[in-house]
């Protein structure tokens, strides 16, 4: 057993060798603005090598701008430069990042011009799955002009505070900031001072089929100045969100004579909004303009994927669509036939599992890698090792007390949903005191994998069978663990998104 932990360790610090993220909080900004948003890598990212994340970034960006004393709208291009990043081998670093905000290069009809610079370190440090930041205040300029009024920040007086927790689950980064800042702007009559507050105001999720970000701010603006006309407070809400996620659509081929009869298109969308309410106007101003809601526009990408083939086989089954997007996107790999009803096994179901998260590339092998057992049965020429290995290193599998995995071992239905919910993180979910389920076989549950399913069940995600039982100990086969799977990746791809913007945004 110590000899299976040292080796254990050893493959550990080879796979720990790979970016933590390859997206940072607040790629909409913090200043109640939003960008169209990042897209999210396409398949041959991951195969071309000169496909390399740049580290700027040019965004379409809206802000609302409360000055004036009323909700007006900025339109503009953001620009986000890194300097660095989390380094995967330290436990503490620090990197840059700098926003940049400017007006578009051709010209929109606005009233309102924005020119911001603004330079954060951002010093991290990693505690298990989890990753705190601090954004430090390195520089900020900025000035704004409105009509023919110009506000130019007091950088020396201006404040600004971030903090961010991550929590990095095998399959999801989840995320949450709270965020405060101060901006006082000069004019030639007026001291305007922008308290905006979101205590819990930042909440996030990034993975491989999408991600999204919703921040709650509230706004508090002053305005001083030596006439009463122009000395105001007005106190507002604003709720910008910004979501990207892939879908997939199947295209039939409309000539007959072609050798393949369609494939499924990968799209991947972005949308992007801002609501916001005037709580409480000016006293001295009337408009009626106090609520509404804007968006940003953006553009949809397309990527072909791989048209299965040889799937004449599949006619018949309840999971025929399920197996063929997942030959499609290459979860399964096409030049094998995946018996439906063949029982499925523990290293087959994992190995679905890794690539569907796409943490066979996320882990890829680094130069120099060498493979060492870290399971007393899988060997390092067994198929299904390298996936096998992933697993055990983000914990999705854990093995027997005697060190063994039982990869070639049909996989029971509570066993899946337990590494199923690993997978999401969010096991705590189902820590009632004493979780029971509404399945009528809830009994026949094993007591380590109630809790999980017990959240599963909570998030909509099992529902059991026609008969309300959920049979456990049943073992799965093809067709039901390419369900599973593709379940899974609709749920990333959609239904987490509800929690995180619908929620938060009518909350």
């Amino acid at each position: 057993m110590k000899a299976y932990k040292y080796l254990l360790l050893v493959i550990i610090m080879i796979i720990s060798n790979v970016s933590i993220s390859n997206a940072d909080v607040g790629e909409m900004g913090f200043f109640c603005g939003v960008s169209e948003g990042v897209k999210l890598p396409k398949v041959m990212d991951s195969y071309v090598s000169n496909a390399i994340q740049s580290n700027k970034k040019e965004l379409r960006y809206k802000e609302m701008v409360f000055l004036r004393g009323k909700p007006e709208i900025f339109e503009g291009l953001l620009t986000i430069t890194r300097s660095g990043d989390v380094d995967a081998n330290a436990e503490s670093g620090s990197y840059s990042i700098t926003y940049s905000l400017e007006p578009y290069k051709e010209p929109i009809i606005q009233d309102i011009e924005i020119k911001r610079t603004i330079v954060f370190n951002i010093n991290y440090r990693k505690v298990e799955k989890q990753v705190l930041k601090n954004y430090e205040l390195k520089s900020w300029k900025e000035t704004i002009i409105i009509g023919e009024t110009k506000y130019t920040l007091d950088n020396t007086n201006s404040l600004f505070n971030n903090t961010i927790i991550e929590y990095n689950s095998p399959g999801i980064k989840y995320y949450k900031g709270s965020i405060g800042y101060r901006a006082i702007y000069k004019n030639d009559d007026q001291v305007v001072t922008v308290n905006v507050t979101g205590d819990n105001g930042i909440y996030g999720y990034d993975q491989a089929w999408g991600k999204t970000e919703t921040q709650l701010l509230k706004v508090y603006v002053e305005a001083i100045a030596g006439s009463d006309l122009n000395t105001w407070k007005l106190e507002a809400e604003v709720k910008p969100s910004i979501t990207v996620n892939k879908t997939m659509q199947y295209d039939s081929n409309m000539p007959t004579a072609i050798a393949f009869g369609g494939n499924y298109l990968q799209v991947t969308q972005n949308q992007s909004g801002i609501t916001y309410k005037v709580t409480n106007k000016p006293a001295n101003m009337d408009y009626n303009d106090v609520e509404g809601s804007i968006s940003v526009p953006s553009y949809n990408t397309f990527e072909h994927l791989v048209a299965p083939e040889n799937t004449d086989y599949l006619k018949g089954s309840f999971a025929e669509e399920d197996i063929k997007k997942l030959y499609s996107l290459e979860v399964l790999d096409s030049r094998f036939e995946f018996i439906p009803n063949q029982k499925i096994t523990r290293a087959q179901y994992v190995t679905l599992l890794i690539k569907a998260l796409g943490l066979d590339k996320k882990y890829s092998q680094p130069k120099g890698y060498k493979p060492v057992a870290i399971f007393g049965d899988v060997d390092i020429y067994h198929p299904h090792f390298r996936n096998i290995e992933i697993a055990a290193q983000v914990e999705l599998v854990k093995g027997t007390n005697k060190g063994n995995f039982g990869p070639d071992n049909s996989i029971k239905r509570e066993e899946a949903f337990v590494i199923y919910m690993r997978a999401l993180g969010l096991s705590r979910l189902g820590q009632d005191i004493t979780p029971t389920t509404p399945f009528i076989d809830d009994e026949q549950i094993s007591s380590w994998a109630k809790k999980d399913i017990y959240g599963l069940y909570n998030l909509g995600i099992i529902k059991g069978d026609v008969t309300g039982n959920l049979r456990p100990k049943s073992e799965i086969t093809k067709a039901e663990g390419a369900a599973i799977i593709n379940r899974l990746i609709n749920y990333l791809r959609k239904d987490i998104e509800n929690d995180y913007v619908e929620k938060l945004i009518e909350y």
